[in-house]
């Protein structure tokens, strides 16, 4: 693990102070730090001798927050050592007790779940060994930030648990958190960070087999099965969360982009205006008036010019429209490719605002003025004749076109016309794919 990512632990040195000599005092916590500081430079540690003459319960307890370790040598009774050592339990610190004395303190000995070290000696192995097993566990965060394992906060979130269980013992928090541990130190590389998703899994592991296994009395169980239950409610809140702070910022997204969707429509609205000729004032794309033109190919080339945004011409549109020569009413067929620019335009704003509005069925049907919409054609006319209303992009993609628009139903090329097309529904645009003859159907087959 590169070094880079060591980290330095803080260790909390708790005794008795009040009524005792400076020997007392200082002597058995000299000793320690010297023990330590030859085998690691990587401790720092907080003395309440130093501060001895202005001590305080606020201070000692502001200070247990930012330890990670907490050295309790109880040589002799001391009321304030054992409140420090119960502070520090509930802050879920680990806690080294030292006994040298044999005072064996059964309510200690049951909060802190292990026998006491009986020399300063042993005590400072002890916080060796603990150092040296949280030092080789490195965690790897959502974000990809690689930091060092802190025991504390797994006790500190075990204890939530316990205490929505209602399990006020910390002891078992530590105990549960003790063995996560080991299963972590156990199944880490030391080369490799273990992701929050592993420890997770090791906590649900731990639990499960506190709650099943028969190596623990029916009390034990019951409480593991507790606080299994709370860890996995706390666990789908997070999950929760999750998924709604997602969606929260996929509606702000979505918005961001609707309103720059919007900007741009305005913007192709406002420049189809000024691009074609008008005898008054105009109040939206629908409202330009349109120059008299005189052949179909002048029809089409003027819609896509007004619609780019909106209508995809194809080259085969261009030539049917080409060939169709005897048609006279070009302006007519220019009103219709204009209601279907119109009506793409209105829903991809639509679309762009993340608002449901008429279909496009809807929206021809209801606007039937000199001609006929037909939204589909019989499948027996597809089954003969729709390679005639297969038509092929500029990149080559196959458009099939069986909606189409139509004037007339009988006459030849002077009377009778159809605009076929299709809607892409990845944009929006409409696709034309043939302006011109009435192409070949199944009923009539002409």
């Amino acid at each position: 693990m590169n070094e880079s990512k060591k980290r330095t632990y803080i260790v909390y040195l708790a005794g008795p102070i009040t009524g005792c000599n400076d020997d007392q005092k200082n002597r058995w916590r000299k000793e320690f730090k010297q023990i330590v500081g030859k085998r690691r430079n990587d401790v720092e540690f907080h003395d309440p001798t130093e501060w001895s003459t202005d001590w305080k319960p606020l201070r000692e307890t502001f200070l247990l927050r930012t330890v990670d370790v907490v050295v309790a040598n109880m040589w002799k009774e001391s009321i304030g050592t054992t409140v420090g050592i119960m502070q520090a339990l509930d802050l879920g610190k680990p806690v080294i007790l030292i006994d040298p004395c044999y005072l064996n303190s059964k309510i200690l000995e049951g909060l802190l779940g292990d026998k006491p070290a009986r020399s300063v000696q042993e005590a400072a192995d002890r916080l060796n060994d603990l150092l040296d097993r949280t030092g080789d566990v490195f965690v790897q965060k959502s974000t990809g930030e690689v930091v060092p394992f802190e025991l504390t906060k797994l006790v500190a979130s075990i204890q939530t648990a316990c205490a929505a269980a209602h399990i006020p013992e910390d002891q078992f928090a530590n105990q549960i958190s003790r063995a996560v541990l080991q299963s972590l130190e156990t199944s880490a590389d030391s080369e490799r960070p273990v992701p929050t998703s592993a420890i997770r899994g090791a906590i649900f592991e731990v639990l499960e087999d506190y709650s099943t296994s028969a190596r623990y009395d029916a009390d034990i169980r019951h409480l593991a099965a507790a606080v299994k239950r709370e860890w996995e409610k706390k666990e789908n809140y997070k999950r929760e969360d999750a998924i709604v702070e997602k969606t929260e910022a996929d509606l702000a997204a979505a918005r961001a982009e609707a309103e720059q969707y919007k900007e741009l429509w305005m913007a192709a609205a406002a420049s189809r205006k000024a691009a074609l000729p008008s005898d008054e004032p105009s109040s939206g794309p629908s409202s330009l008036r349109t120059p008299r033109l005189r052949t179909l190919e002048e029809a089409v080339r003027l819609a896509e010019e007004k619609w780019r945004d909106s209508l995809e011409i194809l080259p085969s549109a261009r030539r049917s429209a080409r060939k169709y020569d005897k048609w006279r009413d070009a302006d007519k067929v220019f009103e219709l490719l204009d209601l279907l620019g119109e009506c793409a335009f209105e829903r991809m704003v639509d679309k762009s605002e993340r608002q449901v509005g008429p279909t496009l069925d809807q929206m021809l049907k209801q606007r039937q003025r000199g001609f006929e919409y037909a939204p589909t054609e019989s499948k027996e006319t597809m089954d003969r004749y729709g390679r005639e209303r297969t038509f092929s992009g500029r990149d080559g993609k196959q458009w099939v076109c069986k909606q189409h628009l139509k004037i007339g139903t009988r006459g030849g090329a002077e009377r009778l016309l159809r605009i076929y097309f299709c809607e892409d529904p990845a944009t929006g645009r409409i696709v034309i794919g043939h302006v011109g003859k009435h192409l070949t159907t199944y009923t009539g087959d002409s």
